[in-house]
């Protein structure tokens, strides 16, 4: 399920670039503030790591989801969590595949707005992906 989620979350990652892109294009982006996300620490694994995020005023539910595979990113994905942007995530969490393998991981975190619209299902909008080597214990 998890990986369904992050399938999910990358083909999303896609379609809201490419349909920002044409948006942009069409000079309809008036907020001018670009989205970022930057990792604050050296990651290793069991260890707690926090993100600093700037993104536009118009973000109104914005969200960061890290998921981490093993041995890259087309490998098995042996941990993920999704949090608040305030959050800190502990690599490999206290029960994964991750903790039970070892080693090094490579892992993506993604800033993104969650939006609904009345009673229509959710809508995930990534704003930003970044992409980095965890290493193991």
């Amino acid at each position: 399920m998890i990986r369904r989620f992050a399938v999910t979350v990358c083909a999303l990652a896609l379609v809201a670039s490419i349909a920002s892109a044409a948006f942009a294009a069409k000079g309809g982006n008036k907020d001018p503030v670009p989205s970022a996300l930057t990792l604050n620490q050296n990651p290793h694994l069991g260890e707690w790591v926090n993100f600093a995020t700037t993104y536009p005023n118009s973000v109104k539910n914005p969200r960061i989801a890290v998921n981490c595979y093993q041995p890259d990113l087309s490998g098995t994905l042996v941990w993920g969590q999704v949090g608040l942007v305030t959050d800190s995530f502990k690599l490999g969490g206290d029960s994964s595949a991750w903790l039970t393998n070892g080693g090094d991981a490579m892992c993506e975190a993604d800033l993104y707005n969650l939006t609904w619209n009345g009673n229509n299902p959710q809508q995930v909008d990534v704003l930003v992906s970044i992409f980095f080597t965890a290493f193991g214990a």
